[in-house]
């Protein structure tokens, strides 16, 4: 009768990708949508940020326009060009804080989102499954380790 024993050990030589819940936060808060981007590897996030940065450069421009406007406004001797002038600038005005408005609340949902992504991916990076492998000098021979962790 012979008797054949196997004792095996596992060690991971790789470590999962390590997700930082403030990096992620802090691509978010340059570009809305790169932190998802982050944590996620890849994605259309991008387009947080096109829509992010554009309503900020729509919004500088209406601003730009309001502020023409209403030098043009100061400048005008006809009362119906006045009239219309001041109405321009007051438009301007209005369209230039609601594309300020939407550029702030885009960066606000895609901050928490950003936030609550690499939360998720960090939890679930951890893994419970690890192989190795090392030389054993008492045997003699190469052994190989595999480890669960119930938690």
């Amino acid at each position: 009768d012979d008797q054949v024993m196997v004792e095996v050990f596992a060690k991971s030589m790789l470590p999962p990708k390590s997700i930082s819940v403030g990096g992620a936060l802090l691509r978010s808060l340059v570009f809305p949508g790169w932190g998802n981007s982050y944590a996620k590897g890849g994605g259309a996030y991008w387009l947080m940020g096109i829509a992010a940065w554009g309503a900020a450069g729509g919004a500088f421009y209406f601003n730009n326009e309001a502020y023409n406007a209403l030098e043009d406004y100061k400048d005008a001797t006809d009362g119906e060009t006045r009239d219309q002038l001041f109405t321009d600038a007051e438009d301007h005005h209005q369209m230039q804080q609601n594309l300020m408005i939407a550029a702030a609340a885009i960066w606000a949902v895609d901050l928490i989102w950003t936030g609550i992504q690499a939360g998720n991916v960090k939890r679930k990076n951890r893994t419970k499954l690890s192989m190795g492998y090392y030389y054993d000098p008492m045997v003699r021979k190469p052994m190989v380790s595999f480890t669960y962790r119930l938690n």
